[in-house]
């Protein structure tokens, strides 16, 4: 868990997914590109059988966070669709 975000992230950081399906910090929306962190490959798959298609929208557009409270909140309700690294290792032997 993270405690706080540096101004940088509190001004400008959007949570989205990038075009390998990681769940990634960027700064700014997603499609400038601009990558801060990335935590977790996605399960794209299950995302899009459970998740409402607005949802999947907001995760491509870019989720804004501006506070703690909200980034542990993107964090933690994508953690659920986090790949683990068996199947990644798995997948990229196929």
């Amino acid at each position: 868990m993270v405690n706080d975000l540096s101004p940088l992230i509190k001004k400008d950081a959007f949570i989205g997914v990038d075009e390998h399906g990681n769940l990634t910090l960027f700064k700014g929306p997603p499609a400038q590109e601009k990558v801060l962190k990335t935590f977790f490959q996605m399960d794209m798959g299950s995302m899009k059988s459970s998740l409402p298609d607005d949802i999947l929208e907001q995760l491509h557009e870019g989720i804004r966070v501006q506070d703690v409270e909200e980034y542990n909140s993107v964090l933690s309700t994508f953690s659920d669709y986090a790949r683990d690294s068996s199947e990644q290792v798995m997948q990229s032997e196929e």
